[in-house]
């Protein structure tokens, strides 16, 4: 049988005899931080959500205890003096408005680093990006379309699975349930911000559409499975190995969605 715990203990013990580097520019801080950060009497480690990188010893620690989140991790600050509102808001799409102004070319519009208004979808100058917009808008779909009840029947069958198929099951969904999230959350918080045309941004917003059907059709399967909803969707974190894909996945949106 497989360690549920730790199916990948003997991979783990391998990568400790010799680390392979994440990448610095991303995770540099990140790593320096979970290795200062410190709790209790103790000392002992904290988890922190999407604080950085932490070492497989870290998260077997600190597994089945919620990791400290920042309130408030993206706040608002006063911007600086020389911050230029109708060039520097750009991105946001909340420049100063100008009457008068000459109207929006095609030649005006980037994908990135481009202070032409945002707010005007046309004129296209990425065709392909309208198009599949256009294609995820024909491809929609709805969980509830999906018709559980062979899946149902064979879940309450005690012969139909066995307990790793079971335990495989749900680990899977304990994963996806919130790894889907997350990838919403790195479109919406981080690669968005970035994206400075109409046309792409819209693709975009569809895109993280489909993310939060993902995670519609996770809770439909679970709910129709009848599993315990909260062990499910916190297997993030209270699983070792859930944990740690979610710890690796964090730092990247941070790392883009820093405005520094």
């Amino acid at each position: 049988m497989l360690n549920w715990e730790d199916p990948l203990q003997p991979a783990n013990a391998t990568a400790k005899s010799s680390p392979v580097p994440p990448p610095k520019a991303v995770v540099e801080k990140a790593r320096t931080q979970s290795h200062t950060d410190k709790s209790g009497p103790d000392k002992r480690p904290v988890l922190h959500a999407g604080n950085g990188l932490v070492s497989n010893d870290v998260l077997m620690a600190t597994a089945g205890a919620a990791p400290s989140v920042s309130p408030d991790p993206l706040a608002v600050a006063e911007p600086p003096a020389d911050y230029d509102t109708d060039t520097d808001a750009g991105a946001t799409g909340l420049e100063t408005l100008e009457m008068g102004a000459g109207r929006i070319r095609v030649d005006d519009k980037k994908i990135i680093n481009c202070h032409a208004d945002l707010n005007q979808l046309v004129p296209f100058k990425y065709e392909w990006a309208w198009q599949k917009y256009l294609d995820g808008c024909a491809n929609h779909w709805m969980p509830q379309e999906v018709n559980m009840n062979a899946d149902i029947q064979l879940w309450r069958d005690p012969n139909g699975l066995t307990e790793d198929e079971r335990t495989i099951i749900k680990r899977n969904l304990g994963f996806f349930s919130t790894a889907d999230s997350l990838v919403a959350n790195n479109l919406v918080l981080a690669v968005y911000r970035h994206i400075t045309n109409p046309e792409c941004r819209q693709y975009l917003l569809r895109q993280a559409f489909e993310e939060a059907l993902h995670t519609h059709a996770y809770q439909y399967v679970i709910e129709s499975l009848g599993l315990d909803e909260g062990e499910v969707f916190n297997m993030y974190r209270e699983v070792p190995a859930v944990a740690r894909k979610a710890e690796w996945a964090l730092p990247f949106t941070q790392y883009l969605a820093d405005p520094n």
